[in-house]
């Protein structure tokens, strides 16, 4: 992004999305072509600023294609742990989510069940290995940000 701002400044010229930023155009604007996901070892995700990352996982909410996404060892942090939860309350396609090694405390966690939660198509959610610790007391509060879900078995 702020390359292209640059690059708009110094030629007057805008400059094209990269190529994951446009894969996530493409995730929001449902296209019927993408049912997969996968941004473990991409060295242009893991550039992209925070803004571009929320953004990549709000495109989620409405998508109706997508059935798996991995984010492993991304550097995912509890921003976009929250905009993926509240992308989960109405996605209804989504069946796979990874995210294990990244940097989610407690709180990003809590913000993926409660959206979980209200989720029905999620089957398998993967969070092991996180880099920042989670307190016993959300841990313990996690089941009850479940109820009402009887889709996720893994």
């Amino acid at each position: 992004r702020q390359a292209r701002q640059e690059h708009m400044k110094a030629t007057g010229v805008q400059r094209k999305r990269n190529k994951v930023e446009q894969v996530f155009d493409r995730v929001r604007e449902n296209d019927k072509d993408i049912v997969k996901v996968n941004m473990v070892g991409n060295e242009r995700f893991l550039t992209l600023t925070v803004e571009e990352k929320i953004k990549a996982a709000q495109s989620f909410a409405q998508n109706e294609f997508v059935k798996e996404v991995f984010f492993s060892g991304c550097g995912i942090d509890d921003a976009f742990a929250q905009a993926l939860g509240e992308a989960f309350v109405t996605n209804k396609a989504l069946e796979k989510v990874h995210l294990e090694g990244n940097d989610i405390s407690g709180e990003g966690i809590k913000a993926l069940f409660k959206g979980l939660g209200k989720n029905r198509s999620i089957k398998e959610l993967r969070l092991h290995k996180q880099s920042k610790l989670m307190a016993t007391v959300d841990e313990e509060l996690l089941p009850e940000l479940l109820d009402g879900n009887d889709t996720v078995t893994k």
